[in-house]
């Protein structure tokens, strides 16, 4: 099969912006045309890289580093777009864009690419069954639709809430530690350092709500949040525990996310979270779908 995989930038934008229809562009979602957009603009803006695999017939796969470390700092997320034409394509458009990311990452010391793949997405999963990749992690898609009417969020007794964007080094170091300690046991394992926290804030639309110690300005909990209506994660502080800080946080993330116009969210929990799980499903959270993140298996000396 004769096909060409590149590294895409702005100057291909007319080349490949009509083949990503099939993806969703242009049919009606705004999150899916937001998407699209900020990386047919700017690709580095959420992503280290992304490639394009196409042939003569017109069809097309893209594959997308994105920015944020995963596996403990060495690895990355690869999102991956199958040809939607035909099926014998994709394999080898699959190994193709695979192989790309996996060289320029190889150069920019990312040793290990993560694959997310949703209930429903058999094109990538026939991809999937190709390889000798390994499941690292199984999750649940949850989604909340809901009002426009804020949410009541529950009194914390020593604890303060509020909207955070960067911009204090400080802060940044005291999300950055809880955040770090608590997602320590991910198979995944989300980085959140101070650089990495003011990145996402300046260049992917993220932004946080922090509960603070009022005795002492510590942070004890915090929430990550964005792009669009994403809700990335929870983590509070261990002497924190058993109270309603998890509750509370929830639910002033959602008023955010509400005052910023968003009423149908979702999110991505490890199906061994169970704490996470009944947390959300105590806030009318419910299950949508789920998933695999597959990985190429660790290489052993």
């Amino acid at each position: 099969m004769d096909i060409e995989t590149f590294r895409y930038s702005p100057p291909f934008r007319a080349e490949v912006e009509p083949a990503l229809a099939q993806f969703g562009m242009g049919q009606g979602s705004p999150e899916i045309d937001a998407y699209f957009e900020a990386l047919l603009k700017n690709p580095d803006m959420r992503h280290d890289a992304v490639f394009v695999t196409r042939d003569a017939a017109g069809s097309l796969g893209m594959a997308a580093i994105m920015t944020r470390p995963v596996f403990g700092g060495h690895g990355r997320m690869l999102n991956m777009l199958m040809p939607q034409d035909d099926e014998a394509k994709v394999v080898p458009f699959g190994n193709a864009m695979f192989g790309a990311a996996a060289t320029f990452g190889e150069a920019h010391g990312i040793t290990r690419l993560g694959i997310l793949v949703r209930d429903g997405q058999h094109l990538l999963q026939s991809f999937i069954d190709s390889t000798d990749f390994v499941s690292v992690m199984e999750h649940h898609s949850m989604g909340w639709d809901g009002d426009p009417v804020p949410l009541p969020v529950p009194e914390t007794d020593g604890v303060t809430l509020g909207v955070y964007v960067g911009g204090d080094a400080d802060t940044n170091h005291g999300i950055a530690t809880l955040w770090e300690w608590a997602f320590r046991r991910d198979p995944i394992g989300p980085v959140l350092t101070p650089d990495i926290l003011e990145d996402c804030v300046a260049h992917q639309n993220i932004w946080f709500v922090v509960a603070r110690d009022q005795n002492n300005g510590r942070v004890v909990g915090v929430s990550e949040a964005g792009p669009d209506s994403f809700f990335s994660g929870i983590a509070v502080a261990r002497s924190h525990w058993g109270t309603s800080l998890a509750e509370a946080l929830s639910a002033a993330t959602m008023n955010e996310f509400i005052t910023r116009g968003h009423t149908s969210l979702f999110s991505m929990v490890r199906k061994t979270n169970r704490a996470s799980v009944a947390l959300h499903e105590r806030m009318n959270w419910n299950i949508k779908g789920g998933g695999k993140i597959y990985a190429p298996p660790q290489q052993t000396d």
